[in-house]
């Protein structure tokens, strides 16, 4: 598993938290190696644009399974603002990432 990458907990036992990853496998991890949720895949070949509007500049596209670094969470409403790791910036639909 690449760190960093996004997992839905599923459930927690002491410290113990057990998690699904995007590709359907569930496992359990400790919970002090989990770190704060920054990150989410591309589940689909996502657009990012410069604007949080489909219609926006495309800054880049990147294909399925590509990691993004989620920079601010408070993107208007069904887009998150995110950073891909060659350093573009941008906004990308959140239909179109795992982990939000």
């Amino acid at each position: 598993m690449v760190r960093g990458t996004p997992l839905e907990v599923l459930s927690a036992l002491n410290q113990w938290v057990k998690v699904r990853d995007m590709s359907g496998d569930v496992l359990w991890i400790r919970r002090a190696d989990l770190g704060e949720s920054r990150h989410v895949v591309a589940s689909t070949l996502a657009a990012i644009r410069r604007t949080a509007q489909p219609n926006g500049e495309l800054v880049v596209q990147v294909e399925r399974g590509v990691l993004l670094e989620v920079l601010e969470a408070s993107a208007p409403a069904g887009w998150l603002r995110v950073r891909h790791r060659d350093g573009a910036t941008g906004f990308v639909s959140a239909g179109e990432v795992w982990g939000r």
